[in-house]
This record gives C-alpha cells, sequence and structure tokens, in this order.
C-alpha cells in the first residue's frame, strides 16, 4: 500500500527572466532574453515529488481565486496530488515571484501578503482527515501555523518531516513537540549552530549542535553538490552526491526532503532514503524548471541501476 504523506506548504508561480546582468543604477531597465511563467512553491515541489516517486501525495495550502490558482490547482490534479485541502482564498491573491536571474546573480521579488501568508491551523488540522503516515512542512510558513501543525500531528501519532527554510534563524524551535527529521541546508545550519559543515568533522559537529536546538530522532543536512549528511545522535552516514552537470538548483531541495521521506516511510532505512534522495537531487538539478524538473519513480530506479548504487 503507498504511504500517504500530507506537504503543508506554499504554492507559487513564478515569472522567470534571464538576464545578461543586473544594472547597477536603480533606475536603468531591467533587459530580459525571455520570460515564462513557472509552477513553483516549496510544498507543491515536494507534493509533486511524492507523487511522481510513486507515494499516496496530499497538498494542504492557500491559492488566491484567480487565473493563476485555477491554473496550479489543475496542475496538481494533472499530478495525481490530492487537492481537498487546497483552499481557493477570496480575499488574497497566489503566492506570485518575479525573479531576474543572470550567471553571477539573481533577484526575486515577491507579492505580499499573498494566499499562503494565511494559511492557518485550521486549515492544516482538517487536511488530516486524509489520515496521512507523515506530514512534510517548512519554517517558510507563518511560524504559528507551523507550531500547531507539528503539535496537531504529535497528537495523532503522525512523524514530521520538518524542512529549513529562510527564516530558520527567527523559528521558535523550543516550541515544538519532538519530530522524526530536520532538513536545514548548509547555510542554515551555520544560520543555527554558527558551523560551516564544510568537512565531515564539521558536520558532526554541526549536527550535534542541531541536537540542541531542535528536537528530532533524525538530522540530515543538505550539502548540495556534496550530498547530504545523516545524524540520527549516535551514528552519522556521509553520504557523497552523485556527479552530474546541474542545470538548475531550483528544486533540488523540495525534491530531497520529499524523497528522504518517502523512502524512510517505506524502508525504515535512514542512510538507503538518503541514498534515494541523493539520487533524485541529482536528477532535479540535471533538468531546468522548478516543479516540472521532478523525477518520476522509473527515472530514479534507472540512475540508480545504471550508476549501479548500492541501496
Amino acid at each position: 500500500m503507498k504511504k500517504r504523506i500530507l506537504t503543508v506548504g506554499e504554492a507559487r508561480i513564478d515569472l522567470c527572466m534571464p538576464i545578461s546582468e543586473l544594472p547597477r543604477s536603480p533606475k536603468a531597465p531591467v533587459i530580459a532574453k525571455s520570460c515564462s511563467f513557472v509552477p513553483s512553491g516549496s510544498g507543491a515541489i515536494a507534493a509533486t515529488a511524492v507523487a511522481r516517486l510513486g507515494g499516496d501525495s496530499v497538498l494542504c495550502t492557500r491559492i488566491g481565486r484567480d487565473r493563476n490558482g485555477t491554473d496550479l490547482r489543475k496542475i496538481y490534479e494533472y499530478e495525481k496530488i490530492d487537492t481537498r485541502f487546497v483552499a481557493a482564498d477570496a480575499a488574497l491573491p497566489t503566492s506570485f515571484s518575479v525573479i531576474y536571474a543572470s550567471e553571477s546573480s539573481a533577484r526575486q521579488i515577491d507579492l505580499a501578503p499573498d494566499a499562503t501568508s494565511a494559511l492557518s491551523p485550521d486549515d492544516v488540522e482538517g487536511a488530516f482527515i486524509c489520515r496521512p503516515d507523515a506530514m512534510l512542512i517548512s519554517t517558510e510558513l507563518p511560524h504559528a501555523t507551523v507550531v500547531a501543525a507539528v503539535e496537531l500531528a504529535r497528537k495523532r501519532d503522525v512523524p514530521v518531516y520538518l524542512d529549513g527554510g529562510a527564516s530558520v534563524g527567527s523559528f521558535p524551535f523550543d516550541e515544538l513537540p519532538p519530530i522524526e527529521l530536520f532538513a536545514p541546508d548548509e547555510d542554515e545550519t551555520k544560520l543555527l549552530t554558527d558551523i560551516s559543515p564544510d568537512t565531515p568533522e564539521k558536520c558532526l559537529k554541526a549536527a550535534i549542535a542541531l541536537s540542541r536546538i531542535v528536537r528530532a530522532r533524525f538530522y540530515a543536512i543538505k550539502l548540495g553538490n556534496r550530498g547530504c549528511y545523516i545524524y540520527d545522535g549516535k551514528y552519522y552516514h556521509c553520504l557523497p552526491a552523485y556527479d552530474v552537470k546541474a542545470k538548475d538548483c531550483t528544486a533540488a531541495g523540495d525534491a530531497f526532503v520529499a524523497a528522504l521521506t518517502l523512502e524512510h516511510l517505506n524502508s525504515g532505512d535512514i542512510a538507503r532514503a538518503g541514498k534515494v534522495a541523493n539520487a533524485v537531487g541529482a536528477l532535479t538539478v540535471n533538468r531546468k524548471g522548478a516543479l516540472i524538473s521532478v523525477p518520476h519513480r522509473k527515472d530514479v530506479a534507472d540512475f540508480i541501476a545504471e550508476r549501479a548504487i548500492r541501496l
């Protein structure tokens, strides 16, 4: 039977415009080479990854009652994501970002307030009627909603897999009950611990420091093109990345955590889950785009077989 994962997170549309360079003067126009509308958002990407990798995916988020929201819902339904708990907000628009990106820099302009900012504990509580095997959530959401969601999961004995986010530095981790796994990236780890996890020794020190901040069974530090480091309070796994040509890293972290969550639920083996998640991350960065870059289960199986990866 498929494992059901309730993903609570952001759904967003990005207007992406590649440019040669950002102008130095604030009054100078930004000249784009092209433009494209890209479905994005950490929650939507993770929910898509769960569905494409063979899980039973349920998404809890808020979109606007607008054209962007209508288009996103159709995309999620096409991906076989359960959208019963994707609420349409009549007052706020769908999350939207304008992204200017060159080879050396990027600038992102976000629309605020947006529908995701109104995602409430009541929204999440209603979604638990799907009876999930796990909840995947990010610190990027309103902090009060995340704390309430984790507490709701605890009362229902639902394991929580918590992704990091830009706001980890201000997140009230002391208000959280124990969770199953916490997955910050390198920058978030350094922000929380003041330790840069750039060597195995520093990864261990950082993981130990994280264990004093967040009560979790596992800590998975996302190391980008160096793979991941997983620690359980006693043992660690330093799992290298697989060599691929990176084209776009936008969705890699979200797809990685979704794959880690699903594989850990399926196998119960955190090291195996880390290897599968690294494979998913490698395939994701090898494709351009956000949500559309997430691989399917067969892609991952073929990648593992071709590289003779021992799980």
